[in-house]
């Protein structure tokens, strides 16, 4: 682990989602960073959810 993380221990998981492609999960990562909106991802970790996800 790098320096600048290794003082910050211990880290903790407070989202995650499944992808089945590497590719899938790197977009929708790059979707997430796109956002850079603070309630966008307060919604992520709080609902456990996509708040943009389509309606099922």
């Amino acid at each position: 682990m790098a320096k600048y993380t290794q003082r910050e221990n211990p880290w903790k998981v407070v989202y995650g989602e499944n992808f089945v492609t590497c590719s899938a999960a790197m977009k929708r990562k790059l979707e997430i960073k796109r956002k850079k909106i603070k309630k966008y991802i307060e919604k992520l970790i709080e609902s456990g959810e996509r708040p943009d996800a389509p309606e099922v």
